[in-house]
């Protein structure tokens, strides 16, 4: 969640299928659950560096192969990671760049394999190799690319591992400690949500507590954000649908909205690039306004525009945006 800048390196996890498509199966497993899984705790893991971090999908979703690749080209991505689960009744871990991949590539795609494989014995199983392919998402990606494949899905001792949600996370951990290596990410500072909530109570902007991973409603975002540009204090009654009403008074959002109910990431987004005058006009792109809080180093991180906030990302963006 640290505050970025133009120079860093921008990395796009692409987790493999999803939607309509769900790849390889076996012992109960479908690999775009897996892919997904295994993508997003990288993210979660990468958000602790210096980098730019976005997903070609963040949900179980249709995205096509040639989709992907012009997503990672339209950001000018330094890097492109496809996240797979092998299938074939074999065993495990092997990664591959495209057939014709240049010198750099081969040399980042070395590292990464590295760590991933060192991980990989630690737990028992082989190292297929470094292989080559013409795999669209390699084939068709400007920047260096490299695609994994974790295990097998349709082997029993492989499925048990992956269908262990820490095993998943040291996965995760292995291709973080690779991408370290390979790029030299720095640290970013530490983040500390709970902190970040408190400032919000020190500045006088909400009365209680609120737990980090609390999900934001939309009667207390309004009436933050109006306490913020001065349309209400923590001294006046509470009128949580009141307070909604002024984000739609004041053209700070346009719909209805249940007081009760979670904000999502999207609209988060465009209510704080209205109130920055930085909103796009018709048609209206939530993905496009938290790109926009990215590029402007308020995240650092990639969200699926209907994914609900929670208050320790609430308050960090916020205070961001007040220089707090």
């Amino acid at each position: 969640m640290e505050g970025m800048d133009n120079e860093l390196k921008i990395i796009v996890l692409d987790p493999g299928h999803g939607g309509s498509d769900p790849g390889a199966g076996g012992f109960g497993l479908r690999e775009k659950d897996l892919n997904l899984d295994i993508a997003r705790r990288l993210r979660n893991l990468l958000c602790s560096y210096m980098v730019k971090v976005y997903l070609t999908r963040d949900s179980d979703t249709d995205v096509g192969l040639g989709e992907r690749a012009a997503f990672a080209n339209s950001l000018g991505a330094d890097y492109f990671l496809s996240i797979h689960v092998n299938s074939g009744g074999g065993t495990g871990f092997e990664s591959y760049i495209y057939t014709r991949a240049g010198k750099t590539a081969e040399t980042l795609r070395d590292v990464l394999h590295s760590h991933l494989a060192s991980f990989y014995a630690g737990a028992g199983f082989v190292d297929r190799g470094k292989k080559r392919a013409g795999f669209s998402v390699l084939r068709h990606t400007d920047m260096p690319a490299c695609l994994i494949e974790n295990l097998f899905i349709d082997s029993k001792a492989d499925s048990e591992r992956l269908s262990d949600f820490s095993f998943r996370e040291c996965i995760a951990g292995a291709v973080l400690n690779g991408l370290v290596s390979a790029f030299d990410l720095r640290p970013a500072g530490e983040w500390n949500p709970a902190e970040e909530i408190g400032k919000l109570k020190n500045a006088g902007l909400i009365s209680s507590h609120h737990q980090v991973t609390e999900k934001v409603l939309w009667g207390m975002f309004a009436a933050v954000i109006n306490r913020c540009r001065g349309r209400s204090s923590v001294s006046d009654p509470w009128d949580p649908a009141g307070e909604v009403m002024k984000l739609k008074l004041d053209g700070l959002i346009f719909s209805e909205h249940g007081f009760e109910t979670e904000v999502p990431w999207g609209e988060f987004a465009t209510v704080l690039n209205r109130l920055r005058g930085l909103a796009s006009t018709n048609p209206w792109d939530p993905g496009r306004e938290i790109e926009r809080l990215m590029a402007d180093g308020l995240i650092n991180s990639s969200h699926d525009p209907a994914s609900t906030l929670n208050w320790g990302e609430f308050a960090t963006v916020l205070n961001r945006v007040r220089g707090a």
